[in-house]
Parts: C-alpha cells; sequence; structure tokens
C-alpha cells in the first residue's frame, strides 16, 4: 500500500480561488514518491462507525438468502449487509517480521467490500419513502443492522436537486454513500482520499453485481453538487463528505409494498415507531435543511488542517461540472474518449480467448483479500481473458459512453504467470487484444524494488496484474477538479468487478496501490504520454506528468496459507463455466 511520503508542499488555498485542476495538482505532489512508514502518532481516531445513538431506528432483516425483491426493509438489509455490513470472519496465519510464513495466528472481522488499511470509511445514507420505507433520511448503523433517522421527511426529491443528470422518473430509494477521512487519513495521510474514492467505487460495483439479475433499475451517480448533499445530510464540515449517489427503481410500485409488508415481525415494528408520509416524493432541499436533524455520537474531526491536500481536492471536486470555473458544458460525457482507446495505434496485439461472460454476482461469497501472496502457478488464458472483459464492462452511469466501459480510464495488464501469453505490459482493448507496450519486458525487480514486502512477494507469486490507467489532467477543462475523482471512483469500480470475475473463476485476488508507481509505468510504456497540463504548477513527483496506473489488482491462484473464513451471510454459490 502506498503510504503518503511527508515533504514541503505549499499550504492549499480555498479551493475557490485555485485555477481548474490546482487542487488535483497540488494533492498529487503531496502523494507521490516512494512508500513511506505509515502514520504513528498520538492523534486520536475516529470509531469504527458513525452512530447516532438514540435516534428512531428500523431494524433491517438479517440479509440471508436470495436478494428479495422490491425496495422495503427486505431488499434494503440484504444490499447494505451485502455492502457495509459486519460479518466475514477470518482465521489466519500473519506473515512475521521476517516475512516468513507462519507468524502470529490472527482473527479478522472484515466487511464484504476491500478497504484501505482494514478501516472502512464509507458511511451510507438512505432516502426512501412509503410503501417501501417509512419517509426520512436514515443512516445505516452496520454495528446494529439498522437505519436510524437523522431528519424526518421524504429526501427523495432533494437529493436529485443536486445531481447534473437526474433520472426522469423519481426513484424508489436513494443511497448515497460518503467518507469519514479521517478514519483512514490517520495512517495514510492526504493519500486517503484516493483509497476511500476506490472504496466507493468497489462499493458501486458490489451494488451493481448484487442487483444485475433482478427487474430493477440502479443507477450510480458521481457528477453533483456536492456542498448542497453535504448539507442535506447534515455532514460535519471538513470531516465527512458525500462521494457517490446510488439510485434504485423498481419495476413497479406493488413490488416495494409487497416487500415491505413480508419483512417480519422486526421490521412491521420498526416502520410503526417511525411513522410514515404519504403521497409523493418528498420535498424540496430548501424546507429540509430547516428541520431539525438527529446528532452524531462523538463526531469526526475536521482534516481541514491535518490532511490540507485532501481536503482542498474534496472540496474542489463538491462544484460540479459546468460550475467548476471552468466553461465546460454541464451535460454529462467523458472528456477524453481516447481513455479506451490507443494512444498509438502500432502494438503488437495478442489475441486472448473469446471471454465467457462472468456473473459477477456468483464472487461475492467468495471474494476475500488474498492475505500474502499466491501458489506460483499459472492461470489460464481463458480465465485472464473473462476477467479482463470484466474490468473493462460497462454499467449504467450518468457519464458519455459507460454502458460500454469506465469512461475516465482504460484497462492495462501485467501479465506474470498467463498460459500462453508472453510476460510483460498490454493494453486491453474493445476487441478482446493485448496490445504490447513498445517497451522490452525487463522483469520484476524494478517494480517489487518499489513497494512494500508483501505485495513484493505477491507480486512475485501472481499470475496477472489488473490495472485501469488515466491522466488525471486530461478531463479538468470539462470538470475542474471532479474529474480526479470521477477517475479514482471509476477505476474501483474497473478492480472490483476484477475481483469478483476473479473469485467466481475460483481464483484469488487482492488490490496492491502501492504497484503503481513509475517503473510499473515504464513497463506498461506510459511514460511520456497524456496532455501535458495548460499551467505551470508544482511538480508531481518522480512519476511526471500523462496517463498513469490508478489501481492495482494483483490476481492468482489460491495459495496453500490461504485463511478460513466464516461468512453468516453467505450470497450464491461459485461459477462453474461450461
Amino acid at each position: 500500500m502506498i503510504i503518503q511520503t511527508a515533504r514541503a508542499a505549499p499550504d492549499p488555498r480555498e479551493p475557490a480561488t485555485l485555477p481548474a485542476g490546482e487542487a488535483t495538482r497540488r494533492f498529487l505532489a503531496a502523494v507521490g514518491g516512494p512508500p513511506a512508514a505509515p502514520s504513528t502518532g498520538a492523534a486520536k481516531a475516529t470509531g469504527a462507525f458513525k452512530r447516532y445513538g438514540d435516534a428512531e431506528h428500523l431494524s433491517l432483516p438479517d440479509g440471508r438468502g436470495d436478494v428479495p425483491s422490491g425496495s422495503g426493509p427486505a431488499f434494503v438489509g440484504h444490499l447494505l449487509r451485502h455492502l457495509l455490513g459486519i460479518g466475514p470472519c477470518d482465521w489466519t496465519y500473519d506473515l512475521n517480521r521476517l516475512g516468513v510464513w507462519p507468524g502470529p495466528v490472527t482473527v479478522g472481522v472484515h466487511r464484504p467490500v476491500p478497504s484501505g488499511g482494514a478501516l472502512y470509511p464509507i458511511e451510507a445514507y438512505v432516502a426512501g419513502g412509503p410503501p417501501g420505507l417509512p419517509a426520512g433520511l436514515h443512516h445505516y448503523d452496520r454495528a446494529h443492522h439498522a437505519l436510524r433517522r437523522v431528519r424526518a421527511g421524504d429526501h427523495r426529491t432533494a437529493l436529485l436537486e443536486a445531481l447534473t443528470v437526474p433520472p426522469a422518473t423519481p426513484p424508489d430509494l436513494v443511497i448515497v454513500l460518503t467518507a469519514v477521512f479521517w478514519r483512514t487519513g490517520i495512517k495514510y495521510g492526504d493519500f486517503a482520499y484516493k483509497l476511500q474514492c476506490q472504496e466507493t467505487g468497489a462499493l458501486l460495483a458490489q451494488a451493481l453485481a448484487l442487483t444485475e439479475d433482478l427487474d430493477l433499475s440502479v443507477r450510480p451517480y458521481l457528477d453533483f453538487d456536492g456542498a448542497l448533499l453535504d448539507t442535506l445530510l447534515d455532514l460535519p464540515k471538513g470531516a465527512e463528505g458525500a462521494l457517490a449517489v446510488l439510485s434504485l427503481t423498481g419495476a413497479g410500485a406493488g413490488a416495494g409494498a409487497g416487500a415491505g409488508a413480508g419483512a417480519g415481525a422486526g421490521a412491521g415494528a420498526g416502520a410503526g415507531a417511525l411513522g410514515s408520509e404519504s403521497g409523493g416524493v418528498g420535498v424540496g432541499a430548501r424546507e429540509l435543511i430547516g428541520r431539525r436533524a438527529a446528532e452524531a455520537v462523538d463526531p469526526p474531526p475536521s482534516v481541514s488542517d491535518s490532511l490540507p491536500h485532501l481536503a482542498a481536492l474534496h472540496a474542489a471536486a463538491t462544484m460540479p461540472s459546468g460550475r467548476a470555473g471552468t466553461g465546460g458544458s454541464a451535460g454529462p460525457g467523458p472528456a477524453w474518449p481516447a481513455g479506451k482507446g490507443s494512444p498509438r495505434g502500432d502494438e503488437p496485439a495478442v489475441r486472448l480467448p473469446e471471454p465467457v461472460p462472468v456473473p459477477l454476482r456468483a464472487g461475492i461469497g467468495h471474494r476475500r483479500s488474498a492475505p500474502a501472496g499466491f501458489a506460483p502457478a499459472p492461470i489460464s488464458a481463458a480465465a485472464f481473458a473473462s476477467i479482463l472483459a470484466a474490468a473493462a464492462g460497462g454499467y449504467l452511469g450518468e457519464l458519455e459512453g459507460t454502458p460500454e466501459g469506465p469512461a475516465t480510464c482504460g484497462v492495462y495488464a501485467l501479465a506474470l504467470r498467463v498460459d500462453g501469453v508472453p510476460p510483460g505490459g498490454y493494453r486491453y482493448d474493445r476487441e478482446g487484444r493485448l496490445r504490447g507496450a513498445a517497451v522490452p519486458w525487463r522483469g520484476l525487480d524494478e517494480i517489487a524494488a518499489g513497494v512494500q514486502p508483501l505485495t513484493a512477494l505477491a507480486l512475485r507469486e501472481a499470475g496477472a496484474v489488473i490495472l485501469p490507467v488515466g491522466d488525471p489532467f486530461d478531463g479538468v477543462a470539462r470538470f475542474g477538479d471532479l474529474w480526479c475523482r470521477l477517475q479514482l471512483t471509476e477505476s474501483g469500480i474497473s478492480v472490483h468487478r476484477a475481483a469478483l470475475a476473479a473469485a467466481a473463476l475460483g481464483l484469488a485476488a487482492r488490490i496492491h496501490s502501492d504497484v503503481c508507481h513509475g517503473a510499473t509505468d515504464t513497463a506498461l510504456g506510459l511514460r511520456g504520454q497524456g496532455r501535458e497540463p495548460e499551467r505551470g504548477g508544482e511538480g508531481l513527483g518522480p512519476r511526471g506528468q500523462g496517463r498513469r496506473s490508478l489501481s492495482a489488482l494483483l490476481v492468482g491462484r489460491s495459495p496453500r496459507r490461504t485463511p478460513v473464513r466464516w461468512d453468516p451471510w453467505p450470497v450464491a454459490d461459485r461459477y462453474r463455466p461450461d
């Protein structure tokens, strides 16, 4: 994992006074460079989850079994349990201090979606209304698997006011994902923002996978007025911020009513305690903001002084496209469609087998982050092709082109142990081909020299590395500093889709962010590509300008040292391809 390197950097000014892209430039300057040791200072850590204490609550069904239909408590409980719920437990041996196996026994209690440092900074706020849910803005209390009401009144209309491209019809449910900045920042410094955006993307990919077989419209939104959302959610300024919105609409209103009515005695009692509102889908933001909101217990601290570059980038990214001082249009669409294409056109191609579509939901119950390396054995070219296709797959988002694939980044790979594929760096194209980098493969020594010991072990045993790649400045002219957040979030969507496909195929995977450094970009043929920023600014560290790797998922055979896992809420059996 890359840890922030301590270095002198200018104090960020208020984002409104900075030119578009300057907060991104300063953030990258602050977190660039080689890995450093985690912070071990005496700063106070935040709680492992947010709590609203004595706020009225709705107990949710436990989330076992198949995904329920409708938008009532049974469906909401299943969805939130498999996004943010406390669940899987691992018993495993750790590496000892010398990197030798085995070390001490550890027991870990995890969440369904991976998180940098297992710190889980993401919170969820849910807005719904009858007949599915009682009206109100609710916070998901993961410790008690319940919804706690933050403010009365149906908030769906108000939340939609913040979206740059709102849905044509009001959804049954609106879920807002937020990040508590200090929860990850205490360990990783300003670099925490990259991890939080990546985790948000992984959660969106998980939600899409959970609902892929349902008669349900599920749509993530990444371009919105963050200041308005933060105010509606009554988030502490500088401490917590909205990163994504998810809307869910069922096939018919009757489905929601049936799900709510059949949710069980506990759910029914909770619904009665919260009360309800009838008619419409809520009132406007101005009216709701004036209503009293519940107070969180022990709210997290502001990071404006402790993590200035994180705070400045998030503040700059709260302005939606078209209002970021860039003169760009407010409509959807990527600023650089070449992100999914070739910067050249002459790279040698390797034809992979036709990818077999993998139902990503089948990987949810079997995905786990490989604890320490892999079994050093090849993976098949067919599995590699299916994993790459999943990473480059589309989703229904508000950015132009997302049904065909990520709008802000392309997919690259390092083939290390893949049957029939020469080792090296490659770009994956839409025709299912690998385009070789225009540099000779020099092995892993230079890449492994710039990572943590655990990552170096995994690199030398992995079959492949999946890497979303993008230029953090190519979309600034249209989206301002929001472009950086869009790109980091889409990189999380891409690597989590790949991880689910790998799990469904019986392979192991783990994100290792410290693989994303200059030697890796050189092996991928990325150095010196992309658009230079239009104006000067602080240097971006040793990686330079242009396209760069944004995240890294290592994939390989499950090692003998795979942990023993107990999951009280299994989802589905492993997919078995023909």
